[in-house]
């Protein structure tokens, strides 16, 4: 199966997207297969005819309330930005940023703007 990515639309501008990834571990020596749930709530943005997910944790997730309110409250909302290629009506491409590429790009910006200082 390998991982599964469900979208839902979730108001008018807002998408929950769940992704589902089947793994194996090992209990006592027996091999143990098992799936790996997350939840995300964010963003679909179209910039310069190309279109992102800017997601976070979806707190709002009945799962995510087994955890403790002091924990939830500590957790660090980190945003994951993918840019999304769309296939067809049914299917879609998912790809992460390409970190090298933005640190490249964060140091060529920040140097553009010291020369202007």
């Amino acid at each position: 199966m390998g991982t599964q990515v469900i979208l839902r639309k979730a108001g008018t501008t807002k998408y929950q997207v769940t992704v589902i990834d089947k793994k194996t571990s090992e209990d006592g020596g027996k091999k143990v297969s098992f799936f790996d749930t997350s939840y995300f709530s964010g963003f679909l943005i179209q910039l310069n005819n190309r279109y992102y997910f800017d997601g976070t944790p979806d707190t709002d997730h009945p799962q995510f309330r087994s955890l403790g309110e002091e924990t939830r409250t500590a957790l660090l909302p980190l945003h994951f930005i993918y840019q999304i290629h769309i296939i067809d009506n049914n299917r879609l491409s998912v790809a992460g940023m390409d970190i090298d590429a933005m640190k490249k790009y964060i140091e060529k910006t920040a140097a553009g703007s010291n020369m202007k200082n």
